[in-house]
């Protein structure tokens, strides 16, 4: 075994595999004004005809986290703009806890 394969061999021992579970081609995203009342954000006050990014969405799960990827729309390079961990598994908290819906609509969350 040459000594280049045994440090790849090592690498990669060490290395989370990645998945990518669901691919969106369009996504936008606004600046989210503070929550105004108990009952949630509402979509309806964040101007939704002018999103401040437009971009492509990954959910890639990456070990026991499950990872979203915002990237740029346009370009063929696949480094992300943000990335947003979401830890799995039995200690994680609920989903619902991370990402939550709106309460005037069921296209868009916070």
């Amino acid at each position: 075994m040459s000594e280049l394969t045994a440090t790849a061999d090592a690498d990669s021992a060490h290395t989370p595999v990645e998945l990518i579970l669901l691919r969106c081609p369009e996504v936008f995203c606004y600046k989210v004004p503070p929550q105004a009342s108990a009952a949630g954000h509402r979509a309806e006050d964040w101007n939704l005809g002018e999103p401040r990014f437009t971009g492509r969405l990954h959910l890639v799960g990456v070990g026991s986290t499950l990872e979203c990827r915002v990237l740029k729309q346009d370009d063929g390079d696949d480094a992300p703009v943000a990335v947003c961990p979401v830890r799995t598994g039995d200690k994680a908290p609920p989903v619902d806890a991370v990402v939550c819906a709106v309460v005037d609509s069921s296209r868009y969350f916070v």
